[in-house]
């Protein structure tokens, strides 16, 4: 009796919480960050080593390529924080929405840090097609016109639609190749902006650089939300068409909640064009901002 009982299993709550949740590895927001800072900056850098011009192109592909796997988990917890946990649909997608943004963060500052370390001559000879992409003018941050609500959400309506595509089709590489190319636009573009305008602003570079970060970051976040949720709804749609089929009845299941992810997306993008309409401008003109 004694060998019978000491035979079976003991079941107690850490294996039954191993069971119902299961173990995606460490995706804690802050760590992701670090993680994606840490692969980007150096892909970035052995890249300028190897490639010269071409570095800044060619990092953006080692980048998603590192941080496919920590994407994939990502996306494993979300569809069991759905499905396995049955939380909210919205407070299991903002816990995703917030890693996905996570990442995008980390790439954009260690784009920002290797523009800030190459200096204007060096970012503009390893970054020139996003430079390009972006029509990066003569300017500097104050002097740059941030456009109509109109124009902004139909231009950033654009871009949502190609996350999606490239998410769709190519998955979590495609989701990471677009986040990591709009994050090393963004983050050279503004780091240049910011630059020249404080190279002119006069004898408080720090205080110019801070009035322009708190212009253009509440839009710049609520644009990288927008894209990760409409990139996540991309891979869910595909992956729901490829494992249940057009006919199963689950795959309606899945087309409500990437619905319901594309709304939000586009909520958000619609905040996003307005504060890069209102908020931006208006900012770095009661701010005082020197031009």
């Amino acid at each position: 009796m004694e060998d019978r009982q000491a035979a079976q299993p003991r079941v107690t709550r850490a294996t039954l919480l191993a069971e119902i949740e299961p173990d995606h590895g460490d995706i804690r927001p802050w760590r992701l960050a670090i993680l994606s800072f840490g692969y980007t900056i150096a892909g970035a850098w052995l890249m300028i080593g190897i490639a010269g011009a071409s570095a800044g192109a060619l990092s953006v592909f080692l980048a998603a390529a590192a941080l496919a796997p920590r994407l994939t988990e990502v996306i494993a917890a979300n569809r069991d924080d759905i499905w396995v946990r049955k939380r909210a649909s919205f407070e299991a997608n903002r816990h995703a929405a917030t890693r996905v943004l996570a990442i995008l963060v980390g790439m954009a500052l260690a784009y920002a840090v290797t523009a800030i370390a190459l200096g204007g001559h060096g970012t503009r000879r390893v970054f020139s097609l996003a430079l390009d992409t972006a029509r990066l003018s003569e300017g500097t941050i104050t002097t740059r016109r941030f456009g109509s609500f109109w124009s902004l959400l139909s231009h950033n309506g654009l871009v949502l639609l190609s996350f999606f595509a490239l998410a769709f089709i190519y998955r979590t590489y495609g989701a990471l190749l677009a986040l990591a190319w709009n994050a090393c636009v963004w983050a050279v573009v503004i780091t240049i902006l910011i630059a020249r305008g404080a190279a002119i602003g006069g004898s408080q570079p720090m205080v110019f650089v801070t009035l322009s970060l708190v212009a253009v970051l509440p839009h710049m976040l609520l644009e990288a939300a927008a894209y990760g949720i409409g990139a996540l709804a991309g891979i869910f749609l595909s992956r729901g068409i490829t494992k249940y089929g057009l006919r199963d009845p689950h795959l309606w299941q899945v087309g409500r909640a990437v619905s319901l992810m594309a709304m939000g997306s586009l909520v958000l993008l619609a905040c996003a064009s307005l504060a890069e309409h209102l908020w931006a401008p208006w900012w770095l003109d009661v701010a005082q901002v020197p031009k």
